[in-house]
């Protein structure tokens, strides 16, 4: 009987129990691999593009080369190379990456698919060098087969046409220079060079046109006027192609002709024609087969001089389209030796705001309108070239003008019910999305190369709203039960460990390792959200040009934009025109709130607009917003009186109404000021740092919209005008409120960390006159008596300035040393790389600084120490104590970075992105410059601190990046996730996005292993719930024989 009332407790003991760690316990699977950690590939801003049979060639203007299959459904590359620059270092320095410039690309000026030996083929222009390039790469798999570099002119920055055009021959590449049109044919199996052709006077190559055994180039003499020369190899003249002018009844030769139509640049802005006249191409090609047209037909046609050829799929024939400068399509022909023009389809109407785009493949031809026409008329009009008629329209991937299309057609037969299943349209608009659709205006893939120019990131925890549906029966009441006991598990455990500031207060289900990744593109003025937990899947886009007080393209044309989380919104603020503010929502990016007039000056600069992003949390224990809700926005046209204004959800209305709520709930009600600074580099070298300090005037602000004042509070300087700012860095404030204040030593002695939110390190270089002990000689003194020239010394300077008080805590300097500089502040380090340029090295240096010391004895029971911790950074004028040390990397270093966790418990790691574009997880132990020069000590042994080394290892276990190249690797964000020993990585590059979860302690603690036995602990669950019921069956049946006998 005592068994009977313990068997239904242990069943519901031992359920409840299961639903406890049903609830609780979740784990990472291999599965998740892929998901959690991608990679993806960008192109950037794609110029050029070419369907060849089930593949697509693309090419963009950062330098970039890939093969797309067009059947895929995702976007994905087959492979992507990148040409390198040959000199970067030639390059101007307004030319190369600056604090906030672009990075030089080499320029592709064509690509193309040799037919017979299935090689990619791309002709480059090296901006640092005036060398024309030919790469070859396999067609299947990307690899290089061979690189010809060719003398060639340089290409005046002034002129708007390529510098180098290919024409493909059957076991030739012949490569015309665009400035002079020297050629060069090139063996198409290893890239030698077999000939050249003889030299041609042109101004201006326009096209090139390949023939049996030779090249047609097309360009303008010097007398601005159209020729045509056909280039054969080895002979020591080019023969001159008769040139004539037209009008509609003119008469031309008689045979089947083929049409190639070139336009030619201002200031003789116009269209040429090359007619072939022979019935088909043989390889005794002669100026007679030939004949360059230039048509006079925009003399008698009423929409404009036709201009523009419409790229075709289509091999040249006896008619090519061309666009007229309205945007009408019209057909050129030759019939019965007569040149004639038959106007396919009108100008749009009404006339777009933006240039008209067009292709032609098969028997369409496809018609882009630009501008932001709605309605009907908006989109791509496929138009048959028979008869003009409309055969359908296809939606552009968004709002924005068209800027190129590519279009093919299979079997470019023109049978029926082609539109709908053999149209392949490739189009890119002025945001760089890049969409391939069909026939029935189906989206294939799109993929977003805007994120190619990132210029802002933001990191937000996805906290999916709850979705509705009620359940009956058993199932919704296990769930519950379910519910209930992980509530109560969640409840006992915020109890015992408290929540962190940059903790989520939801926990969601994959542990905070699902972030929305916020991407801001300034200069297409375009956020991107994207889903870390999804290979990287774009989630929402939105556009902020329309509405938001910027015109199209206004990222490029001044107006700037700037993003800050506030809960779960992310506000977006503009400071074009009055200024504007729009408030979107994570998860969808629906517009939620938005200020078309934030009452900036309209002549005001768009860089007198500051953010500051504040958590008044810190401020005042009174406020109910959540972390960084509020932003601080400083109105700096006037340099004499700076105006102050915050911007939330809750003071959207603030232009509209009177201030008084501005005040409510700005700086009055807080229980500690709010301080900002500004920071002046100018081009010319030095840099200037003042403070300010927020206040409320004691009369009635001139505008209501902006209720608050400032008065400066200190000043700060470089010592030298000469030294020019080369990189800055801010420590983040999620990282000092969560780091222990105190760092204990092996002895049991502590140090004082100086956690100080508001400091700024900034590197600058500067050219310095050698002194008597450091300089080194270039000449030594002559017989003659002439003086010895001395090098100036390029020397690196850091200085670390606070500011609040606005004063300079720290400075060091580094001789014979430039950049590039990387700087990472974090808690109380400061880690920096430069380049020895005596030594030829990069070096890194580590600064960290304390804030006082505490021998092991000097707190007790019955001792106090004497030690006055600082409050504010008015607090005295002492400078914390600095520890500085060297080492060497054995790579150039291309970013740092800092590993972030939730609370701050896991050992804080660096990271390091290294040529050629990887990532790697560094142990701060080894930057710390305590690092004992001599056999270290019993304490130091203690602290895990290893003997010092000038140089850093490189462990491959600890990149993070496995076989990934992050083109022009730029910057390294990270965000915390809820457990403590995982840390989420987000690596930015030119070309490239690389996101992971790193472990900084080597070992999760908080992880079930990835050896972790399911299945044994499935058996034996199952094994004890049998056994439980077999011993209760059998001590029922020993019960009962004891009973009976």
């Amino acid at each position: 009987m005592r068994f009977s009332f313990f068997r239904p407790c242990f069943l519901l003991l031992f359920s409840t129990c299961c639903i406890l760690l049903l609830c609780s316990t979740q784990a990472l699977h291999e599965e998740d691999a892929g998901k959690f950690d991608w990679h993806k590939s960008l192109l950037g801003p794609v110029t050029q593009a070419r369907f060849e049979g089930n593949f697509l060639l693309l090419a963009s203007s950062l330098g970039a080369v890939a093969v797309a299959h067009a059947g895929n459904t995702d976007g994905s590359l087959l492979w992507r190379q990148v040409i390198p620059l040959a000199s970067p270092t030639l390059l101007p320095p307004a030319e190369l990456r600056g604090l906030e410039g672009k990075t030089a690309a080499v320029e592709i000026l064509e690509v193309a698919l040799h037919p017979q030996k299935r090689f990619v083929l791309a002709l480059s222009r090296d901006p640092s060098t005036t060398l024309l390039d030919l790469w070859a790469w396999r067609l299947f798999d990307g690899n290089l087969l061979w690189h010809a570099s060719l003398p060639s002119s340089p290409s005046p920055s002034s002129s708007s046409s390529p510098s180098g055009y290919l024409a493909l021959l059957p076991a030739r590449v012949a490569v015309v220079c665009g400035k002079g049109g020297r050629t060069v044919f090139v063996n198409v199996d290893n890239g030698l060079c077999d000939g050249e052709g003889p030299s041609l006077e042109l101004e201006a190559v326009v096209g090139v046109v390949a023939t049996e055994g030779g090249v047609v180039v097309v360009g303008e003499g010097k007398d601005r006027r159209a020729q045509a020369l056909l280039v054969k190899m080895g002979e020591g003249k080019a023969e001159k192609v008769k040139a004539v002018a037209t009008s509609d009844s003119g008469l031309l030769a008689h045979g089947t002709p083929s049409l190639h139509a070139f336009a030619r640049p201002a200031p003789a802005h116009g269209l040429s024609v090359l007619l072939r006249t022979s019935p088909s191409p043989s390889s005794s090609s002669s100026v007679a087969d030939l004949q360059l047209v230039t048509p006079t037909l925009h003399k008698t046609t009423t929409h404009g001089a036709l201009l523009s050829p419409i790229p075709s799929s289509r091999p040249p024939s006896s008619s090519c389209l061309v666009l007229s400068e309205a945007g009408a399509v019209v057909e050129l022909s030759v019939a019965d030796g007569k040149m004639k023009q038959r106007l396919i389809s009108p100008p749009p109407s009404p006339p777009p705001s933006r240039p008209v785009v067009a292709a032609s493949a098969g028997p369409y031809v496809f018609r882009g309108k630009g501008g932001k026409e709605g309605g009907k008329e908006r989109g791509v009009e496929v138009l048959r070239i028979a008869d003009g008629q409309v055969e359908g329209r296809l939606t552009p991937p968004d709002k924005r003008s068209l800027r190129a299309m590519w279009a093919t057609v299979k079997g470019e037969g023109g049978g029926e019910g082609e539109l709908e299943g053999g149209v392949r349209l490739l189009m890119v608009d002025e945001a760089e999305t890049l969409a391939l659709k069909d026939g029935k205006d189906k989206t294939i893939w799109q993929r977003e190369e805007a994120l190619a120019d990132v210029s802002q990131v933001l990191i937000a925890d996805y906290l999916p709203k709850e979705q509705g549906g009620r359940k009956g029966g058993r199932e919704e009441g296990v769930e519950a039960v379910a519910a209930a006991a992980s509530s109560m598990v969640e409840e006992v455990v915020a109890f015992l460990l408290p929540p962190s500031p940059s903790s989520p207060s939801t926990r969601d289900a994959h542990f905070g390792l699902t972030k929305v990744l916020l991407l801001l593109s300034s200069s297409s003025s375009r956020l991107i959200a994207l889903l870390s937990s999804d290979r990287g899947q774009v989630l929402w886009t939105a556009d902020l040009e329309e509405g938001e007080g910027g015109g199209e393209g206004g990222g490029e044309g001044g107006q700037r934009w700037r993003m800050v989380l506030q809960g779960e919104e992310v506000l977006v603020v503009g400071d074009g025109a009055k200024g504007s503010a729009v408030w979107l929502d994570v998860l969808t990016g629906e517009v939620t709130a938005a200020v078309a007039d934030l009452g900036l000056s309209p002549s005001s600069p768009p860089s007198s607009l500051l953010f500051f992003p504040l958590d008044l949390s810190s401020f005042s224990s009174s406020s109910s917003l959540p972390p960084s809700a509020r932003l601080l926005l400083i109105d700096a046209s006037d340099a004499a009186s700076h105006r102050g204004r915050f911007l939330d959800k809750g003071s959207c209305s603030l232009s509209e109404e009177e201030g008084e709520g501005g005040k409510e709930d700005g700086p009055a009600n807080v229980s500690k000021p709010i301080y900002y600074h500004t920071l002046s580099t100018p081009s010319s070298g030095g840099a200037f740092l003042q403070t300010f300090r927020l206040i409320i005037p004691a009369s009635s602000p001139a505008s209501p919209s902006w209720p608050f004042v400032s008065s400066p509070i200190g000043a700060a300087a470089l010592p030298s005008e000469s030294e020019r700012v080369v990189a800055l860095s801010y420590p983040d404030a999620r990282e000092t409120s969560t780091t222990p204040t105190s760092l204990p030593l092996g002895d049991g002695a502590l140090l004082l960390r100086y956690l100080n939110p508001h400091l700024l390190a900034l590197a600058s270089t500067a050219s310095l006159p050698p002194s008597p002990l450091t300089f080194s000689t270039v000449n030594s003194t002559s017989e003659g008596g002439k003086e010895e020239r001395k090098e100036r010394v390029s020397t690196v300077y850091v200085t670390v300035m606070d500011t609040v008080a606005g004063r300079v805590l720290h400075r060091v300097s580094h001789f014979h040393a430039q950049g590039p500089v990387k700087m990472r502040m974090f808690e109380n380090w400061l880690v920096y790389s430069y380049w020895n340029c005596r030594a030829q090295r990069t070096e890194v240096g580590s600064i960290t600084f304390y804030d006082g010391f505490i021998d092991k004895k000097g707190m007790g029971i019955m001792t106090t120490p004497e030690f006055k911790a600082r409050v504010s950074s008015l607090d005295g004028d002492l400078p914390p104590v600095a520890l500085q040390q060297t080492f060497v990397f054995p790579h150039p270093i291309l970013a740092l970075g800092s590993t972030l966790t939730a609370r701050g418990i896991t050992t804080k790691a660096l990271l390091v992105g290294y040529e050629p574009g990887q990532v790697f997880l560094l142990d701060r132990r080894f930057l710390d410059p305590r690092r004992p020069t001599l056999p270290p000590s019993k304490a130091e042994k203690a602290e895990g601190l290893p003997p010092y080394s000038a140089h850093l290892p490189l462990l491959p276990s600890h990149v993070l990046t496995y076989n990934h190249i992050l083109h022009n690797l730029h910057t390294l964000h990270t965000s915390p996730s809820s457990l403590e020993s995982t840390t989420l990585l987000l690596g930015l590059g030119d070309l490239d996005l690389f996101f992971t979860r790193l472990h900084p302690s080597s070992k999760p603690f908080d992880l079930l292993p990835e050896t972790f036995n399911h299945v044994l602990v499935s058996v034996v669950l199952v094994v004890s719930v049998v056994g439980v019921w077999f011993m209760g069956r059998a001590a029922q049946a020993k019960t009962l024989r004891e009973a009976w006998a």
